[in-house]
């Protein structure tokens, strides 16, 4: 019995380590624990190493040093479920950074930005419906692809209302939104132009920006912790602003434009 009641209270003091404040683990264990999406150019991940690389590891990669603290990228998540594992203390920072939203707002607590970066409409290169106007894809006839339960959703139906969806399922590759249309599936998709690029370079079916390469919208990016946890906010926030004004934000975040700006206050 006395076993048994040992066992218990070890167990109890587990879960009670793993339940306490994020930033009081993260004092504790030295290190954060990031959820992230694989999602080019923030995060790339080799199959073969497990060996990640990109803007956002970058950055993270920058921010713990600015902190002291190491990184451990603990569970690969969507965009739509993030915020599950950070309520269930799995992670303790959604490290790959989200558009910054009413609708994110309501679902965790949000930094400071850290950069800015544009959502634009994308169609094939050969087809001229939406040159002039963004308003042109407003039609029950066009279809607008774009992965479910991301900010892209929401754009698409308060923007775009009148138009038809080819949703793709969370966990959808980001070339797979571009490679609906370009195989004739959808006839624009809600995309960056890091995207876009990369999918010209790869592919002879080339897609464009349209409306002369106008934003449907712009963001800003910020990274997401758990619901009341304003300590671990604002030492983040305290991290952001040495990042930018040491310069060492822009820097990171320069080589990866026209698509990701750095954010000034």
């Amino acid at each position: 019995m006395l076993r048994i009641f040992i066992s218990l209270i070890v167990v109890l003091l587990s879960c009670s380590a793993y339940a306490a404040g994020g930033l009081d683990r993260i004092e504790k264990s030295g290190a954060i624990r990031c959820g992230y999406v694989v999602w080019p150019p923030y995060i790339n991940k080799d199959p073969n190493t497990g060996e990640m690389s990109g803007l956002s590891y970058e950055y993270m990669s920058a921010l713990a040093r600015e902190l002291d603290l190491k990184l451990e990228w603990a569970e690969e998540v969507g965009w739509g479920n993030f915020q599950e594992g950070l309520n269930a203390n799995r992670f303790d920072v959604m490290c790959v950074p989200v558009w910054q939203s009413g609708q994110r707002a309501r679902a965790a607590l949000l930094t400071r930005p850290i950069y800015l970066n544009g959502l634009f409409g994308c169609s094939r290169a050969n087809d001229k419906r939406f040159d002039k106007t963004l308003d042109s894809v407003n039609k029950p006839d066009i279809k607008i692809a774009y992965v479910e339960n991301d900010v892209a959703q929401k754009i698409k139906e308060s923007k775009f209302p009148l138009s038809s969806s080819y949703a793709l399922p969370e966990f959808s590759d980001p070339s797979h939104v571009v490679l609906s249309v370009a195989t004739g599936k959808a006839d624009v998709s809600l995309c960056d132009l890091d995207n876009l690029d990369a999918f010209n370079k790869n592919n002879k079916t080339k897609l464009k920006a349209i409306a002369g390469q106008t934003p449907i919208r712009s963001f800003a990016s910020v990274m997401a912790v758990k619901k009341g946890e304003s300590d671990l906010k604002f030492m983040l926030d305290s991290a952001i602003d040495a990042l930018e004004i040491s310069g060492e934000a822009q820097s990171i975040v320069a080589p990866y434009a026209p698509t990701f700006m750095p954010y000034k206050q």
